[in-house]
């Protein structure tokens, strides 16, 4: 390696190994090299997922589903509120967000040994019933402490006289 700062050999070749380890890997550091395969960002990734301090709640386009029981009470049929034991690897929690399709679009830190997720996944159908499969199929996964359906509240609105 050139030790001459004054014509500047020493820049360009930390420049152009900085830019070989933006365009071929993940990560750069001391002891990557420009030519390195990136490592499977989901076999080597154990860290959870952040939860998110809001809970994000559909409010528009939003789907539902009616309780048998009480039909004023209205479920969300595609968002569900899940909690993992605290010993759940990131790795675990990411692969079944894989096999329900699904994304997180929320948290509750209130929730569970370390908070819970708010999911969406794909619309299960229009039934109750559907919907409670998709809870005891959620609940019944490895390292789950706990799933819910949740309930749609709807967007009320108070008016007042002038």
């Amino acid at each position: 390696m050139a030790r001459d700062r004054g014509n500047g050999r020493v820049f360009v070749m930390v420049k152009r190994w900085y830019f070989g380890c933006l365009l071929l890997t993940t990560s750069c550091g001391p002891g990557d090299s420009p030519g390195a395969r990136p490592a499977s960002p989901v076999s080597s990734d154990t860290s959870r997922p952040v939860i998110p301090i809001e809970m994000n709640l559909p409010e528009t386009d939003v789907l539902v589903a009616r309780s048998p029981i009480d039909t004023q009470v209205l479920f969300y049929r595609n968002v569900f509120l899940v909690a993992f034991d605290d010993t759940v690897r990131g790795s675990s929690i990411r692969a079944l967000l894989r096999r329900y399709r699904a994304s997180i679009i929320g948290g509750a830190g209130f929730v569970g040994p370390v908070g819970a997720y708010v999911i969406r996944v794909p619309d299960p159908g229009p039934s109750k019933v559907a919907v409670d499969s998709i809870v005891r199929s959620l609940a019944r996964e490895p390292g789950v402490a706990e799933a819910t359906a949740l309930t749609y509240q709807g967007l009320a609105r108070s008016r007042r006289r002038r």
